[in-house]
């Protein structure tokens, strides 16, 4: 999946849908869909903290490269790469969070299953070219978005300095997903309170998300 053209097909998306039902039950129109999750989002102050709890079932878990790394296999969504994977420490029978491992660790971290501290910078593209900028704790976003979505992510790039990931919040009820393309530098990833920073794209039917992943593989 190439991150730009998918970006850019998002931006093409927004200016096309008319109405989208959100998660509360009403109708709205896309500027306005769009509106709420930035409030929801940029006012939450990060209070709230919760991790998700998982059960562990060894004979569930699959063997990976690493004999000490295990992978708790979730679902995919839309593509094979974009899932709920959990990778698991089995010393320790826990989530992996790690410097040995940044990917697996990464991974964790944006399924909110490891504590953590990080800040996200978000920049929210929504509809109409407007681009909204805030930052708020990495875990303030699942306890907006978390209680009626499933979430997904996908480590697309990774090299010595910088690691890119797609997270993707998807609501099976009204079938719309909310997107963050992420950057994490190498130096933030075990930083107290490390900051890393995403594009924000929301509102999106599932049915449009189909046909965008297939034209930017």
């Amino acid at each position: 999946m190439k991150i730009n053209r998918f970006a850019l097909a998002l931006c093409s998306l927004f200016f096309l849908l008319p109405k989208i039902t959100v998660a509360q039950n009403r109708s709205l129109d896309k500027a306005e869909a769009d509106a709420l999750v930035y409030e929801q989002l940029a006012n939450n102050t990060g209070g709230e903290h919760f991790i998700r709890n998982i059960e562990l079932n060894k004979k569930i878990l699959t063997s990976t490269a690493e004999d000490n790394v295990k992978l708790l296999k979730g679902k995919s969504f839309q593509i094979n790469s974009l899932t709920s994977d959990i990778y698991i420490d089995y010393s320790k029978k826990q989530p992996i969070f790690d410097k040995r491992y940044p990917l697996e660790s990464m991974v964790n971290a944006l399924m909110n299953v490891v504590d953590n501290s990080y800040q996200l910078k978000i920049t929210h593209n929504q509809y109409g070219n407007v681009k909204k900028t805030f930052t708020i704790p990495l875990h303030s976003i699942f306890y907006v978005l978390d209680a009626n979505m499933d979430s997904y992510c996908s480590v697309t790039k990774i090299d010595k300095d910088l690691m890119q990931a797609t997270l993707v919040f998807h609501n099976p009820k009204n079938n719309y997903i909310h997107m963050f393309l992420l950057d994490i530098p190498s130096d933030q990833m075990f930083k107290d309170k490390g900051v890393f920073s995403a594009k924000l794209y929301t509102n999106i039917p599932q049915e449009d998300v189909k046909s965008i992943i297939r034209t930017s593989k």
